[in-house]
C-alpha cells in the first residue's frame, strides 16, 4: 500500500517539477526575446557565480 502511494508520489512530483520547469523555461525564453535581457540576465548569473565561489573560496 505504502509503496502504491510513493510510486503515485514520485511521479505525481516529477509530473509536476516538469511542468513548471517547461512553463519557466517558456517565460524566460518569451521575455529575453521580447526584451532583450539576454545581457541582463548574463549579468546576474556573474554576479551570482562569483558570490558562490567567493563563499566556497572562504569556505575552505
Amino acid at each position: 500500500m505504502l509503496l502504491v502511494f510513493n510510486d503515485w508520489f514520485l511521479c505525481l512530483f516529477v509530473n509536476y517539477f516538469v511542468t513548471v520547469g517547461f512553463v519557466l523555461f517558456n517565460i524566460m525564453s518569451i521575455n529575453i526575446q521580447f526584451s532583450g535581457l539576454n545581457s541582463a540576465l548574463d549579468h546576474v548569473v556573474t554576479i551570482i557565480t562569483n558570490i558562490r565561489v567567493d563563499n566556497f573560496v572562504h569556505g575552505l
